[in-house]
């Protein structure tokens, strides 16, 4: 596997900038008043990015544009259901001194994805960040976790 500089920086904007991902998030966290008054199928990812001051050296923030009733609308900070607390608690879990029980857990929250495809894609994602972000999950381990678990898309 290719070692990657920022293991969780690149998995927080791998999995935010995924669309299904922050539609959910913003499905399921932002106030029914605002849902009625945009439209979450034109949500696309902005190329601005900025680095709040208490993250400056871990994460920056993934920008949003949306269409709202009045024009154009931008959403500035992501903290759903599946995919958002999916991502979360890898974020969180990364650091557990049981990384391979904490990513059994997340493969059973994968497993209720319903799309296979993007389920594949986070999978993915997320056992390059369990390698590369713990420090101490092999990938002969993640084999094993997924050869135990048929319900998983293959790799």
């Amino acid at each position: 596997m290719t070692e990657i500089a920022t293991p969780h920086d690149t998995f927080f904007r791998e999995s935010f900038g995924r669309r299904e991902i922050a539609v959910d998030f913003l499905r399921h966290h932002l106030p029914p008043e605002l849902l009625a008054e945009i439209d979450l199928e034109t949500l696309e990812s902005s190329k601005d990015t900025y680095v709040s001051a208490d993250l400056r050296s871990a994460y920056s923030d993934l920008v949003y544009r949306v269409r709202h009733r009045d024009g154009p609308l931008t959403i500035a900070e992501i903290k759903g259901e599946v995919l958002t607390r999916l991502v979360q608690l890898a974020m969180r879990w990364v650091f557990s001194q049981e990384p391979l029980a904490r990513l059994s857990d997340l493969l059973t929250l994968i497993e209720q994805v319903e799309d296979r495809a993007i389920a594949l894609e986070i999978l993915e994602s997320l056992l390059r960040y369990y390698v590369q972000g713990t420090g101490r999950v092999e990938e002969h381990d993640v084999r094993a976790l997924l050869d135990a678990n048929p319900h998983m898309p293959p790799v």
